[in-house]
């Protein structure tokens, strides 16, 4: 009765005293193997919804620090070619300059996916901690290209404004615009070594 008694607590099968012992424990062993296979189903949700976020949040922070950066140099190219509109191939390098930030963060999102098998391969199967050491993997090229590419366009418009007057200065603009970008490079190496770092 004991037996029973757990099997109408936990509503695995109705109670049948003439058939007690051998169904009763085939049932159990049924439903406990669906509720391990459905706990593993959300954990594999789980294990690739963290790095696929991660890698999400590396693409979105370089393109919106690009997209800003880019606007701030095209925003002062813009002034100088009403008044010189001959100036735009030699100011169209200042205003692209930005725009690589948004290539580093896209290439860590893509080492991520490879990481993962999800661009060809296999998929591979990850635990609670390796989820997040990928997510966390893929924040120094977001942040950096984010923040680099902020600064970077603000450095490319003062070009754009010295080269508007002195166009012989040209790439020294170019050269201070690049000085900014080494540290989105120096964040998309530092996801990089984290990624391969990490064993699956």
């Amino acid at each position: 009765m004991q037996g029973a008694q757990i099997l109408r607590n936990e509503a695995y099968i109705e109670v049948r005293c003439n058939d007690e012992g051998c169904s009763a424990t085939q049932q159990m062993d049924f439903l406990r193997s669906r509720q391990i296979y459905q706990k593993e189903e959300r954990m594999d949700f789980i294990g690739y919804a963290i790095p696929i976020a991660g890698a999400a949040v590396s693409i979105f922070l370089a393109g919106f620090g690009s997209s800003v950066g880019i606007s701030v140099a095209g925003q002062a190219a813009d002034g100088v070619l009403t008044e010189d509109p001959d100036k735009f191939p030699s100011l169209l390098i200042l205003v692209v300059l930005p725009g690589t930030q948004g290539i580093y963060g896209l290439l860590g999102g893509f080492l991520i996916m490879f990481k993962l098998g999800l661009l060809g391969g296999t998929p591979v199967s990850l635990n609670l901690v390796q989820s997040w050491q990928i997510f966390f993997a893929a924040l120094p090229v977001g942040f950096a290209s984010w923040i680099s590419g902020v600064h970077q366009g603000k450095v490319c418009a003062a070009g754009v404004a010295m080269a508007a007057r002195r166009p012989e200065t040209l790439m020294k603009g170019v050269i201070y615009g690049a000085m900014v970008e080494t540290y989105a490079i120096f964040g998309l190496i530092t996801t990089i070594l984290l990624l391969w770092s990490i064993k699956i």
